[in-house]
């Protein structure tokens, strides 16, 4: 008698494990099956979306045309500036020079002798010329020859002193510039070594290059229009 009354309960739990098991099934399907509703409205909400940006790039290019000479990295930078309220749209200017050779000279623009980009062709003889007003990013970067002079690289515009780069005298020194300046159209910004201040002897140091390393660059790129 115990034993079968044993084998009726566990017959009871198991009817009752399985009546669970059975609705978590269930639980599962209908969860399955919203789960691929919700993936199947995301990929209408995707195929509208692309249809949307297909009729937008179909609008443009009616509107501009395949030859136009507003390039959509142009159009882009509009819409950047328009949404930073400055209201016009970027220069497309940019430059990058680099040097093989060393160079010494003071009071007189640093000449590079590789041109990787003169977008524009805003830069002659190592002078940046604004072409329209607006802000405008330079960078420098050069090495100090481990001579027994100093070298003091300066960034110039419209021939005053802005701010410097300082490399001392015996060591190999990295010279470093990175300046955002507001240009009217028509002003001129070079690098050019300068004696440094306090400095008795009227020669300076040079800047170092070994010919393949191009340790000595000039870049710059224009941002937005005022």
């Amino acid at each position: 008698m115990q034993s079968t009354a044993m084998v009726a309960q566990m017959s009871r739990l198991l009817d009752t494990a399985l009546v669970h098991l059975n609705t978590e099934v269930g639980d599962l399907k209908q969860q399955l099956k919203s789960e691929t509703e919700r993936n199947r409205r995301l990929e209408q909400q995707v195929d509208q979306l692309k249809q949307s940006v297909t009729k937008q790039e179909e609008r443009q290019q009616q509107e501009f045309g395949h030859d136009h000479d507003m390039s959509q990295y142009a159009r882009f930078n509009g819409l950047v500036t328009t949404a930073l309220g400055l209201g016009r749209p970027w220069v497309k200017t940019f430059f990058s020079f680099r040097k093989s050779s060393s160079f010494t000279s003071t009071g007189t623009p640093i000449t590079y002798d590789v041109t990787d980009a003169n977008v524009g062709s805003t830069v002659s003889s190592g002078i940046f010329t604004a072409p329209r007003s607006g802000y405008y990013y330079f960078s420098f970067n050069g090495v100090s020859d481990a001579s027994v002079y100093p070298v003091n690289a300066a960034l110039v515009k419209n021939g005053n002193i802005l701010t410097t780069t300082y490399g001392t005298a015996a060591s190999y020194s990295p010279l470093s510039i990175q300046e955002l300046l507001v240009l009217s159209a028509g002003d001129t910004v070079s690098i050019q070594l300068q004696i440094p201040s306090g400095q008795n002897s009227t020669t300076t140091g040079t800047l170092y290059e070994d010919g393949s390393s191009y340790f000595t660059r000039f870049t710059g790129f224009s941002i937005a229009l005022l």
